[in-house]
């Protein structure tokens, strides 16, 4: 007997949103994904499927979880091209950063003289929760910097992010 339970869109989205920060990049989430899909193939052949393998090899099998990864990389990758620009817009001569070839966030350094304690301290009191940097930091280095996340936001609340950053800063 085959059991057949569909995803809801969000339960999608969480197992692409995980397999991106664990990928990093669209090319090995893509062979994450092809490998997950050969071995639940394998385990239709063999008829030894949990409902939820089921549900996982009907998404691979319609296509349905490419379809998704495509627009889902495509979505995060326009997301992080907004938040560089804002970045470098509005706080340019503030946080330097590498635009990274995957992920979900970036890896925002701040300039040493705009301690990043101080930065968020002021960001919650403006609405804005960041940590203050401190749990990247390494015996006696301190990187004064910040993992900005990227994608569960979208064009709008970037700029509010963004906003409230500089508005903290300055």
């Amino acid at each position: 007997m085959t059991v057949s339970i569909p995803f809801p869109l969000s339960c999608r989205q969480t197992i692409i949103s995980r397999a991106l920060s664990e990928a990093g990049s669209s090319r090995r989430l893509e062979q994450a994904f092809n490998s997950c899909s050969g071995r639940l193939v394998e385990n239709i052949q063999r008829e030894e499927l949990t409902p939820i393998e089921e549900a996982l090899a009907s998404l691979f099998k319609g296509g349905d979880m490419q379809k998704h990864l495509k627009r889902s990389v495509k979505l995060y990758h326009q997301r992080m091209d907004i938040l560089c620009h804002l970045l470098e817009q509005e706080l340019g001569d503030v946080v330097s950063f590498q635009k990274p070839q995957g992920g979900l966030a970036l890896w925002t350094r701040f300039r040493e003289d705009h301690p990043l304690p101080a930065i968020a301290a002021q960001a919650a009191r403006n609405g804005l929760m960041i940590n203050d940097g401190r749990m990247y930091d390494v015996e006696d280095q301190r990187f004064n910097a910040l993992r900005i996340g990227f994608a569960s936001m979208n064009e709008k609340e970037l700029e509010e992010a963004v906003f409230l950053l500089k508005r903290s800063i300055r």
